[in-house]
């Protein structure tokens, strides 16, 4: 079945939605746990992909620090 342009449009809104929840929920558990973020630290967070927050979050609730996250140098 081919996709047409529209769908896949449609599809990609979808999906860049997901990541900026899923960028969101994982600012508000760093901010929960470290505190207000700097904004180094908001900037790669806005880099990272969706695997890439998916293990930020499993690994948050055993880090000692953002540096422990790789959000720090």
């Amino acid at each position: 079945m081919m996709t047409t342009t529209f769908e896949k449009g449609v599809l990609q809104g979808i999906q860049k939605g997901e990541l900026q929840g899923q960028r969101r929920a994982a600012r508000l558990l760093l901010e929960q746990q470290f505190g207000p973020l700097n904004p180094a630290v908001e900037q790669r967070l806005n880099e990272w992909s969706a695997e890439r927050l998916d293990e930020l979050v499993l690994a948050l609730r055993n880090a000692p620090s953002l540096k422990a996250l790789g959000l720090e140098d």
